[in-house]
């Protein structure tokens, strides 16, 4: 899915989860991370998940690092075909907790209205 960047990706990963063994408390490593196995086929849409939800469940409601984990994983349900749970998703979000109006709202509206 990275073509000829695929080595660099693997390397990238590779450090940063190194960095998330010896910080497991650092959640933008963990979703950094996370958005790295993105790219690695439905094993790494699964890995990007696992590490969204610990992500999610770890973090304040409303949160950035909250939104941005939702977010990505809306992002995989998508880049794996699965168009209506990501739009569920969303507007289940946006249902359960009122955003103010930001790039989140923006972008969880527009999952919501695929």
């Amino acid at each position: 899915a990275w073509g000829k960047d695929a080595a660099a990706v693997e390397a990238a990963a590779t450090q940063v989860a190194e960095l998330v063994e010896r910080f497991p408390q650092d959640g933008p490593l963990r979703l950094q991370l996370a958005q790295l196995h993105t790219g690695r086929g439905a094993g790494g849409l699964e890995e990007s998940d696992r590490l969204a939800r610990f992500i999610v469940a770890n973090t304040p409601a409303g949160s950035d690092l909250n939104l941005a984990a939702r977010w990505l994983m809306g992002k995989n349900l998508l880049q794996s075909g699965n168009r209506d749970a990501a739009r569920d998703m969303a507007r289940l979000l946006i249902a359960s907790q009122p955003l103010p109006p930001s790039i989140w709202l923006e972008r969880f509206e527009r999952l919501a209205g695929q």
